[in-house]
């Protein structure tokens, strides 16, 4: 069959997947051979029906919205969970969807797949982690996975979509800046661990944020000049004087000499704690 045909196909399909049940149409497609003519693999076997089934249902109730160019990719997804990467991209050459379509079937299936099965298999997970795994992942490819996945899997996408991607810390720029910081990339840093934590319920609200920001922020250990032996600029340059700045070991008090004490002054700025 040649690419216009695939096109045809993936129009038919398309208008399918828009159906109220779509399994039907599929089946008229698959009893026509049209599937076929594709890929043998089509058919539209039990185990593809009832995925195709529970995909159309999860379409239904889902939270957020797809576009019309995303809608089919869900149960395109389902018709080839099954499918090696390889068989899967050699489908997309025949169907030649729209770039974002073809993309989703090349590239996420096979990474979703192996999301859903750490997902699935990790012991334990924080929120946060969850989170980390599954954020930017595209709406159509979480809307595969809750219904495709393993039980485990399924409950941790669909606690993420239901609460997780919705947690936000209340802690801003401006807060930061009364810590002491200058805007610049530390912002960021803080602002993703600070979301973790809330995530993990470290913290609840805008002062535990605070003081959680804050703990991440160290001042440099100021160096040791106590007793005061004043610069090391008037000090004679013999006698056990010289055979102290010559050892230098780290844990000796050395005088400073004067220029050293004015830089060591001007350098007590914040520090991010990484």
């Amino acid at each position: 069959m040649d690419a216009v045909s695939g096109k045809r196909v993936f129009a038919d399909l398309a208008r399918s997947f828009h159906e109220r049940d779509p399994t039907e149409s599929i089946r008229l497609l698959g009893e026509e051979r049209t599937l076929a003519a594709i890929d043998e693999r089509l058919a539209l076997t039990e185990a593809a029906n009832a995925r195709v089934s529970r995909v159309s249902a999860a379409h239904a109730g889902w939270p957020a919205p797809l576009s019309d160019l995303e809608w089919p990719i869900p149960y395109l997804v389902a018709l080839v969970w099954d499918w090696s990467a390889g068989d899967i991209e050699r489908l997309r050459k025949r169907l030649d969807p729209p770039g974002p379509v073809g993309a989703r079937l090349d590239l996420e299936v096979p990474r979703m797949r192996g999301l859903s099965e750490r997902l699935e298999n990790a012991a334990a997970l924080k929120p946060s982690e969850i989170h980390r795994l599954l954020g930017g992942i595209p709406e159509s490819m979480l809307l595969s996975a809750s219904v495709l996945a393993g039980a485990a899997a399924r409950q941790r996408i669909l606690r993420f979509v239901d609460d997780w991607r919705n947690v936000a810390i209340v802690t801003n720029g401006q807060h930061l800046k009364g810590l002491g910081l200058e805007p610049g990339p530390a912002f960021g840093a803080i602002q993703r661990r600070l979301l973790a934590a809330r995530l993990d319920g470290e913290v609840h609200d805008l002062e535990s944020e605070l003081g959680a920001g804050s703990s991440r922020i160290r001042r440099p250990p100021q160096p040791l000049i106590e007793p005061d032996l004043g610069c090391r600029d008037s000090l004679p340059d013999t006698g056990p004087v010289a055979i102290l700045r010559a050892l230098q070991p780290r844990f000796l008090l050395i005088p400073l000499t004067c220029a050293e004490r004015q830089e060591r002054s001007a350098s007590a700025c914040l520090q991010i704690d990484r």
